[in-house]
């Protein structure tokens, strides 16, 4: 796997599992206000305050490093069954913080997110299946998984399936529909997609050769972080 392609941290910004779930439980808690009475409704609301609680703690041990902390947050928030915080174990687990480094035990997570709606989650499953890790490697079973995970919007998808496109794995090689795929993550403000359809323009690979939208779209990847990009913007 091309350095660079790997997933990045979940974000506190894929909260939307962990909202639908809360709002899942505002209207059980109205119904047992409604049918059962007024402890039947605080007990819901407890249990929704608590696991949310959970997570937030979770996300802010994890800010401060306190990972093995964080992990404990997000274990409570995913006995409740928040998605985005078994996601946030999986990547604790892959990234071996606070626990050793078990690409298994990820992928169980992963998979358990993405089952409880974590579509992020569904592109990391993707990730591991691509890289053969904690399984055996499978382009064709990643592609599916990052099909999932796009259908959503998830950035890191998009930006795989591009690159399996670009590389010819699980798919027939076709330059063209990587450039369609990149173009879409580049869109979600992923950098590595950005300096892939830089790199495409700057090559004429899918698309007729055009320096001005390399450099405009290298910029943007450098402005990001990617050091392919802020290379190449050295270079030329």
């Amino acid at each position: 796997m091309r350095a660079g392609e790997g997933p990045q941290a979940l974000s506190a910004a894929t909260s939307t599992v962990r909202t639908d779930a809360l709002t899942w439980m505002a209207a059980l808690a109205l119904l047992s206000l409604v049918f059962v009475g007024f402890p039947a409704f605080a007990i819901v609301v407890a249990m929704g305050e608590s696991y949310a609680a959970s997570h937030r703690k979770g996300d802010e041990a994890f800010g401060r490093g306190e990972y093995g902390q964080a992990m404990e947050w997000y274990r409570a928030a995913a006995r409740a069954g928040d998605a985005v915080a078994e996601g946030n174990i999986g990547w604790l687990y892959q990234s071996g913080l606070a626990v050793p480094q078990d690409y298994g035990e990820a992928m169980r997570w992963y998979r358990m997110a993405a089952a409880d709606g974590n579509h992020q989650a569904s592109g990391l499953v993707g990730w591991l299946y691509q890289g053969g890790l904690g399984v055996a490697r499978d382009y064709r079973e990643a592609m599916r998984w990052y099909r999932s995970a796009a259908e959503h919007g998830d950035a890191l998808a998009l930006n795989q399936i591009g690159w399996l496109y670009l590389n010819g794995l699980g798919v027939a090689r076709d330059e063209r529909e990587a450039m369609v795929w990149f173009r879409k993550s580049a869109e979600r403000g992923f950098a590595r997609a950005e300096a892939h359809v830089g790199e495409l323009y700057a090559s004429g690979l899918g698309v007729p050769k055009d320096l001005a939208s390399a450099r405009y779209w290298l910029s943007r990847a450098a402005a990001g972080g990617d050091r392919d990009a802020e290379r190449w913007l050295a270079q030329h």
